[in-house]
């Protein structure tokens, strides 16, 4: 009987299995760091969408917010003209409002607090209260602002170290040495009107 030969084959190693196809969605074969990575950067996205939200409300007050300002209409103050408005009675106390547009269209808002029909002057420096004041305002020339003028009190019998030192520019800076410079009031405009924050 004649004898068959056989031939035998040597592999290198382990047998490959076939690579198939995992029937596992994508989510589950990505690795937790991955997962984790995505759920933080979605969670701080939404967070910073809502943070959004107040913002853009604010730029569009309600209307009862509307009523409680006090409105200006900006087109009857011409370049080199002031408008004082008030005092209103806010409760609590008496505020004034000074509005100033220069020669050259730059308008200024200012705001001071009244105490039995007197201003109540800006703190000294060190928070040493100012002073009262009978007749404030900025200089006139002709029913204009005064060139390089001043908002200054105008009282007759002030006191002559007061003088020069409650005097301010009209972009509010205080041409003395310690007295503070003065405040501008919460406002916003909106075309030709000018709205004051009633407090």
């Amino acid at each position: 009987m004649p004898l068959r030969s056989h031939k035998w084959i040597v592999r290198d190693g382990p047998r490959k299995r076939p690579i198939r196809p995992s029937p596992q969605p994508l989510a589950i074969k990505m690795n937790r760091k991955k997962v984790l990575t995505l759920a933080v950067s979605g969670m701080f996205v939404l967070g910073l969408a809502a943070s959004f939200v107040p913002f853009f409300f604010s730029m569009s007050p309600s209307e009862a917010t509307y009523n409680s300002l006090t409105t200006v209409d900006l087109r009857n103050i011409e370049n080199s003209q002031y408008l004082q408005i008030g005092p209103e009675d806010h409760g609590q106390s008496l505020t004034s409002w000074l509005i100033l547009r220069t020669r050259n269209g730059q308008l200024y808002v200012y705001s001071f607090p009244l105490y039995k029909s007197r201003y109540i002057m800006p703190d000294i420096v060190w928070g040493t209260f100012g002073g009262f004041c009978r007749d404030f305002g900025p200089e006139q020339d002709g029913g204009y602002l005064k060139h390089n003028g001043a908002i200054k009190c105008h009282d007759l019998d002030l006191a002559k170290g007061l003088i020069e030192e409650w005097q301010w520019s009209y972009d509010g800076k205080n041409r003395g040495q310690y007295t503070a410079d003065l405040q501008a009031p919460d406002f916003t405009i909106e075309g030709n009107t000018l709205f004051l924050v009633k407090k």
